[in-house]
C-alpha cells in the first residue's frame, strides 16, 4: 500500500471515529464498564459501551485484521497500525476485550476447521458471545501440563470429568475453551485435547471465588459427566498441548491491551494534578514513562519478527509477560503513592469511587506476576530455553 493510500485510509478512519466514537468512550475504561460483549452479563452500566461495540463491529474494527468473510475489516498490518494510532489520538477505548477476542480467536484461525471458524468467529467479532478459559486446576497452575481432568470418548461425544479453578468470568461467559486429558497413558505433554464447550451444557457447575480486592470474577468449574460433541475439539485429538502453547503465547503477548484498559493507574494524571517534591517520586514517574515507551518498542519488535516468521519470536512472549507484570505493579504502586492518604481509601461515606477503584486495582496488580503463567516459570523458560542455562 502506497503512502498516498495510507493517508487516504487515515483520513477515512479519522472521519469515522470522530462521527461514531461516543464522548464517554474517549476516557479510560472504568472497572464496571469493561467491553466484553456476550449475552449473560446483561447490558453495560454505560449504554455507550454497547453503542461503541456495535458501531465498531459494523466496520469490523473490533478485530480489524480478521478477514471480512468472518466479520473483520480485513485490514493490512499497516492499516491496523493507523487505526490504532487514530484511536489513541482521541483516547478511544477498545470496543471489545476479553478471552474470546484476545486468546481464542487467533487460535481458532490457526487450528480450527472451516466449520468451527464460521460458527464461532463472527459472533466473537460482533461481541455476541463471551468466552472463558478452562486451563488451570487445583494441582495444575503454572505447571499446566500436569492437568488431570479427563475426557473419554463415548460415541459421537467426549465425556468430561474433573475440576478447573481460576476460571475468570465463568459466571457470565457463554462458552468455555478448556483442556482435558484424552489419553491418560500418554506422556505428560501428550494425550491432551482442547474443547469448545457451551456453558449451558448439563453437568457443568460454577462457584465464584471471593478475592482480596472484593471481586468474585475468578471461579471454580466442576465437570460431572459433561458431554461435548467430538466436532468441538479444537485441533487434533491428543495434540492439544500444541494448541494450548499457541494460545498461551497469544495470552502473554496480548496481555497489555486488556490489562491497561481494565486497570487505569493514572500516574501522569495524578502528577499533573498534584506534583510532588520528593525526588524519589519524580524519578519513578519519569522511569514509568520510559518503561512504557520501552514496552511499545518491544511489542513492535515482537510483531515484526513474528510477521517475518522468525521462530525465535516466541521468546518475546516470555520476556514481555515478565516485564509487563513488573511494569504494571510498579505503576499501580506509584499511582497509589501519588494520591497520598486518598490512595489508601477503601470504603466510607467520604471516599470517592475513583480512589476506591484505584486501591482495588492496586490489590489486583499483585496477581499480575502469577496470571497467565507465573514470572518464575517464565524466567526459568527464558534461562533454559532461550539462554541455554542449566536447569537447577
Amino acid at each position: 500500500m502506497s503512502v498516498f493510500e495510507i493517508d487516504d485510509f487515515r483520513r477515512d478512519v479519522r472521519k469515522w471515529l470522530d462521527a461514531n466514537c461516543p464522548a464517554t468512550m474517549r476516557t479510560p475504561v472504568a472497572a464496571d464498564e469493561f467491553p466484553t460483549g456476550g449475552r449473560r452479563g446483561g447490558p453495560a452500566k454505560n449504554p455507550d459501551t454497547d453503542v461503541w461495540l456495535k458501531r465498531a463491529a459494523s466496520r469490523g474494527f473490533t478485530v480489524p485484521t480478521v478477514s471480512t468473510e468472518y466479520g473483520g475489516a480485513g485490514l493490512s498490518a499497516a492499516e491496523a497500525d493507523v487505526l490504532a494510532e487514530e484511536m489513541r489520538r482521541i483516547g478511544a477505548r477498545p470496543p471489545l476485550l476479553g478471552s474470546g477476542v484476545a486468546l481464542l480467536l487467533p487460535t481458532l484461525l490457526r487450528f480450527g476447521t472451516e466449520e468451527q471458524k464460521r460458527i464461532h468467529v463472527p459472533p466473537i467479532v460482533r461481541g455476541e458471545v463471551r468466552w472463558c478459559q478452562g486451563f488451570s486446576e487445583p494441582e495444575a497452575g503454572s505447571d499446566l501440563a500436569s492437568l488431570r481432568m479427563v475426557a473419554e470418548r463415548d460415541g459421537a461425544d467426549f465425556v468430561l470429568n474433573g475440576q478447573k479453578t481460576w476460571t475468570s468470568f465463568a459466571t457470565v461467559a457463554d462458552w468455555m475453551f478448556c483442556l482435558a486429558r484424552t489419553d491418560t497413558a500418554a506422556p505428560k505433554r501428550e494425550g491432551i485435547s482442547m474443547f469448545l464447550l457451551d456453558m449451558d451444557t448439563p453437568g457443568l457447575s460454577i462457584r465464584p471465588i471471593r478475592l482480596i480486592n472484593g471481586d468474585d470474577e475468578f471461579c471454580e468449574s466442576f465437570f460431572d459427566n459433561v458431554r461435548v460433541p467430538a466436532e468441538n475439539v479444537l485441533g487434533e485429538v491428543n495434540r492439544g498441548w500444541s494448541v494450548a502453547k499457541y494460545l498461551l503465547r497469544a495470552e502473554r503477548e496480548d496481555v497489555r491491551p486488556w490489562v491497561e484498559a481494565s486497570y487505569s493507574f493514572p500516574v501522569l494524571e495524578s502528577w499533573r494534578e498534584n506534583p510532588r517534591s520528593e525526588s524519589e517520586l519524580q524519578v519513578r514517574v519519569v522511569q514509568s514513562e520510559l518503561d512504557r515507551l520501552g514496552l511499545d518498542e518491544l511489542m513492535k519488535r515482537a510483531k515484526s519478527e513474528a510477521e517475518r516468521g522468525d521462530p525465535a519470536a516466541e521468546r518475546f512472549a516470555n520476556v514481555f509477560k515478565v516485564v509487563h507484570a513488573e511494569y504494571q505493579q510498579e505503576r499501580a504502586e506509584l499511582a497509589v503513592l501519588l494520591r497520598g492518604t486518598d490512595g489508601i481509601s477503601w470504603s466510607g461515606e467520604r471516599i470517592n469511587k475513583a480512589d476506591s477503584d484505584l486501591v482495588r486495582g492496586w490489590l489486583t496488580s499483585r496477581a499480575f506476576s502469577i496470571a497467565g503463567g507465573s514470572s518464575e516459570i517464565q524466567l526459568n523458560t527464558i534461562g533454559s530455553r532461550w539462554l541455554g542455562l542449566p536447569v537447577a
